[in-house]
Parts: structure tokens; C-alpha cells; sequence
């Protein structure tokens, strides 16, 4: 009838213990070290997920895509999209994205805006020689990591225009 543990077994789960410590080790330094960075990336994610769920919304009720209207021409830090009651125009400029209606003579009503300082946006007009019918989007979030630029989480996600017998449909 045994009551104990020999000294040799003791030794034995007490290695085991040990060298599964070790190995454990980077993993948990790893965690440790990138949790803050990732919070980061997930603060800059959340807002600029919900700007482009409104884009998203935006380019479905849209019925053009068009390079310029008035004096405004869509390019890197402009996207223009005609719909029904007017253009709705978003403005991508020092870390801040806003939404507007935009006037013929350049006036801008029903503003929105987001805060996304740590963001990386581009977009891109994708269609054939009859106009442009879907935009690219291009996003991340940008970090400094052991002193350098890096980007995370990058996206990139493609909005359609309807199609055009829906378009003539629309409400």
C-alpha cells in the first residue's frame, strides 16, 4: 500500500512542469507585448467599419458614379455619388472622413463626419469606357510599431451600383 510520491516522480512532474513553462514562455510575451496594438487597431477598425457601412448604403441607392459634378471632381480625396434627390459626396482629408449633400455651386448640407485619425483610405472608381459603376475601398489602420509605420488589419471591399433596370426602379 503506497502513501506517497517517490523523490523521482517528485523530480519527474516537477521537469515536465518546468519545460512546459518554457515553452510556454513566447507565447504569453507575445500576448503581452501585442494586446495594445491590437486594442488600437480594433478602436480605429470599429468607427471606420461604420462609415463604410453608410457608403455601402450610399452607393445601393446610388444611380451614378460621376467623375465631377459642378465645380467638385472626384479623385483620391473626393467620391462623388448622384443619387435621386441629389450627390452625396465623401471627403477623405487629415484623418477625418465626411459625409455631405453636396449643391451645384458647391454647398454642403446633412453633413456627417468620422474621426479616423489612425486610418489609411483609398478608394478607386472601377467600370468600363460607359462610366464607372462600383468603387474599391482600400482600408487599415495604422500603427507604430518598434518605431515603424505599419499597417493592420487591411480591407478592401468593392460596392456596386445597382443595377441599371433596378435604379430605374427605385423609390
Amino acid at each position: 500500500m503506497r502513501k506517497a510520491f517517490s523523490l523521482i516522480e517528485m523530480l519527474l512532474a516537477t521537469a515536465i512542469f518546468v519545460t512546459m513553462l518554457v515553452l510556454t514562455q513566447g507565447l504569453f510575451l507575445s500576448i503581452m507585448r501585442d494586446a495594445p496594438s491590437a486594442y488600437r487597431a480594433a478602436d480605429t477598425s470599429t468607427p471606420l467599419n461604420m462609415a463604410l457601412e453608410r457608403l455601402g448604403k450610399d452607393v445601393d441607392a446610388g444611380l451614378a458614379l460621376p467623375r465631377q459634378y459642378g465645380a467638385a471632381s472626384a479623385g483620391p480625396g473626393l467620391l462623388l455619388i448622384q443619387q435621386k434627390g441629389g450627390v452625396i459626396a465623401y471627403a477623405w482629408a487629415d484623418g477625418r472622413l465626411t459625409r455631405f449633400s453636396l449643391g451645384f455651386l458647391g454647398t454642403r448640407t446633412d453633413v456627417q463626419s468620422w474621426a479616423l485619425a489612425d486610418a489609411v483610405i483609398q478608394w478607386q472608381l472601377r467600370g468600363d469606357a460607359g462610366g464607372a459603376n462600383a468603387v474599391e475601398i482600400q482600408t487599415a489602420a495604422r500603427m507604430r510599431e518598434a518605431g515603424q509605420e505599419v499597417h493592420r488589419l487591411r480591407n478592401s471591399r468593392v460596392f456596386f451600383l445597382p443595377a441599371p433596370s433596378t435604379r430605374e426602379n427605385a423609390p
